[in-house]
């Protein structure tokens, strides 16, 4: 049935539709629950496994898991992981992909996301941040969506007032050498490297003079070092739920 899948528009499982779009032959496959906050996560970095697993006939119990596990069944989403030493690749890989990137969101049944989380334009689609709001949305703002950030949040975050932002690092040239620091914007270089390196906070240099008091020796500025500002705490997800 799954073979034909530019002729079929719906696909009906235990109840529930997953919807495929016929003149995108089967490129995107719509789920129950898919916009709870376990959903949007799995759309986000699931999508395509979700895709390979509706045109496998053998994968039908594993999408149904998925519908359980996105509409609040938290023992489903655990039992999902599970799925990964499964014999049949669209399984195992789907349930692989669920498990490394969704488990957190996905552990948490139906729980309400109370941020919004916003893509500014001058860091083109490389960070994001976060404020408490009446107005929530679901889009992911992690160091898991975001590649390469570090996602700092002042003490007592979610409240409002606060902002939570997943920043990259970014480096260049100095007088003495070179020097690193976290930016809402582009990032022009990962690292930095010099005779002496001194890293405070969310700031990094490298060059010939040696560490201030208040500075922390390190072999190198780069993500792995930098660390958050004075007054905020790294973690790993600015996206926060009730």
């Amino acid at each position: 049935m799954r073979a034909s899948l530019a002729a079929i528009a719906h696909v009906v499982l235990a109840g529930c539709v997953l919807v495929v779009t016929p003149d995108e032959y089967g490129s995107t496959c719509h789920f129950a629950g898919e916009d709870s906050r376990c959903g949007s996560c799995l759309k986000q970095r699931c999508q395509a496994f979700i895709d390979d697993c509706c045109r496998d006939e053998a994968c039908t119990s594993t999408l149904e898991r998925v519908e359980r596990c996105t509409t609040g069944d938290v023992k489903e989403c655990a039992l999902l992981g599970a799925e990964s030493e499964a014999a049949e690749p669209s399984r195992s890989k789907l349930a692989r992909c669920a498990e490394s990137q969704c488990k957190a969101e996905c552990a948490g049944g139906l729980t309400k996301s109370v941020t919004r989380c916003t893509v500014p334009t001058f860091g083109q689609g490389g960070t994001c941040n976060c404020v408490l709001s009446s107005t929530p949305n679901e889009t992911l703002c992690s160091e898991a969506t975001f590649p390469g950030t570090v996602c700092c949040a002042p003490e007592g975050w979610p409240a409002q007032g606060l902002r939570c932002s997943c920043k990259v690092i970014t480096c260049g040239p100095s007088r003495d050498g070179c020097s690193c620091m976290l930016t809402d914007g582009v990032q022009e270089g990962p690292s930095c490297t010099g005779r002496t390196c001194c890293l405070l906070g969310d700031t990094c240099a490298c060059g010939t003079n040696t560490c201030l008091p208040e500075e922390k020796m390190v072999a190198s500025c780069s993500r792995d070092v930098i660390e958050c500002p004075p007054g905020q705490k790294r973690v790993t997800s600015c996206s926060a739920g009730d």
